[in-house]
């Protein structure tokens, strides 16, 4: 009786130190994930696979600074901000911040610098779109308070300068204006087209 005894403390001992690895192998793979993927809250947002924050049209070139007008567009292609501006150099550079979230990728604009003028200190495109804390390239007719929240909290994410640290932040392709007036094209619309199921941006000259 004692044996049988024995026999079945041992094997409770053995299922609660099984079902103990297991809970901690649960929070460690959780911990793993909230670290490799943004909390962003826990009901679903619907983003369109396929939207075009920005469009820049390059003006002219000359005495190695680039003139262009940029245009910020909101989820339905309404223009929400228009800048013209120039910047010294021969290439042309805009870096996206590109944040994961639950229900695809957010892609906020970040800084446009060139050949000459490094990222570091480079023109600042967030504030140009940035209203209270909320993105307007991220606007459409309705937006309800889930909406409006995953995508606050995705553009706070994005300005954290920790997570920029911890390498959660990505970047999308940048348009290079290879030297030269004549070898790009000048007053069509480079289109940056971003795609929030695979996180990837596309540059489309139109």
């Amino acid at each position: 009786m004692s044996k049988r005894r024995g026999s079945l403390f041992l094997f409770i001992l053995v299922l609660v130190i099984l079902l103990i690895a297991v809970f901690l192998g649960q929070d460690i793979i959780l911990g793993f994930l909230k670290k490799s993927n943004i909390d962003m809250g826990k009901k679903i947002v619907e983003l369109k696979e396929e939207i075009i924050p920005l469009k820049i049209k390059i003006t002219s070139i000359e005495n190695d600074v680039i003139y262009y007008t940029m245009r910020f567009y909101d989820t339905e292609d309404t223009l929400v901000k228009t800048v013209e501006d120039s910047i010294t150099g021969q290439y042309l550079f805009i870096d996206f911040i590109i944040i994961k979230g639950k229900d695809g990728y957010l892609f906020f604009p970040n800084i446009v610098y060139s050949d000459i003028i490094p990222s570091a200190i480079g023109k600042d495109l967030i504030h140009l779109y940035n209203e209270g804390g909320f993105p307007l390239i991220y606007l459409k007719s309705k937006m309800d308070k889930n909406y409006i929240d995953y995508i606050k909290k995705g553009f706070a994410y994005s300005l954290d300068a920790d997570l920029q640290k911890d390498g959660v932040h990505g970047f999308g392709n940048s348009l290079h204006l290879i030297g030269g007036i004549q070898k790009i094209h000048l007053n069509y619309y480079y289109f940056y087209t971003c795609h929030t199921k695979k996180g990837g941006v596309e540059v489309i000259l139109k």
